[in-house]
């Protein structure tokens, strides 16, 4: 009855030492292909060392503000975010230079989203699908339920006035909750 009991450990092993006979048997080459593998970063202490290599510059442009929606819940107040560590919250806007807000349904971007930066840089949200107001602003919502938070609204925009006039990209609101706030990420290149 003993005997049973080590029956599928001696399996075990024996297909274990056939694996190990027949990887030694396999030419160099098989066993390990590096040809197509880029070398790794080097590492000191167990962490990856910085690379002292100059990153090649895109000219695009990242701007990152907290955003919370303003008493009456039709504005988005912009103010600057803080950082500890890896967490970011809300900053204080000491200037008008810091800050901003956007509006979803301006009048004079025909309806459709308006996000001012400081005091004169201006962006305007425009349908994906010229005609189709529905492609203005695109929600990604975790197990696509609508309820759920945090979530991702992103919108094509174009700078029409300021620092970034011409310039387009994408806005990307990520949402905590609507009385909670969430972080803006405009990302946008300059004119071809």
């Amino acid at each position: 009855m003993r005997a049973r009991r080590y029956i599928p450990f001696l399996g075990l092993l024996i297909m274990t030492l056939v694996g190990v006979a027949f990887a030694a048997n396999q030419p160099a080459s098989a066993r390990l292909q590096t040809g197509g593998t880029p070398e790794a970063s080097p590492v000191g202490n167990a962490s990856p060392v910085a690379s002292t290599e100059t990153p090649v510059d895109s000219g695009i442009v990242t701007l990152v503000f907290w955003y919370q929606q303003n008493s009456t819940g039709e504005v988005l107040q912009l103010s600057p975010v803080k950082s500890d560590g890896f967490v970011y919250t809300r900053g204080i806007a000491k200037t008008d230079e810091e800050g901003g807000r956007v509006v979803f349904e301006e009048p004079r971007n025909e309806g459709y989203p308006r996000i001012r930066v400081g005091k004169d840089t201006y962006f305007d949200a425009a349908p994906i699908y010229p005609g189709d107001p529905t492609s203005v602003q695109r929600w990604y919502y975790y197990n696509d339920d609508p309820s759920l938070r945090p979530a991702t609204m992103v919108m094509q925009i174009t700078g029409i006035r300021g620092d970034y006039d011409g310039w387009t990209g994408t806005a990307t609101f990520i949402s905590r909750g609507s009385d909670q706030g969430g972080i803006l990420i405009i990302a946008i290149s300059p004119p071809a």
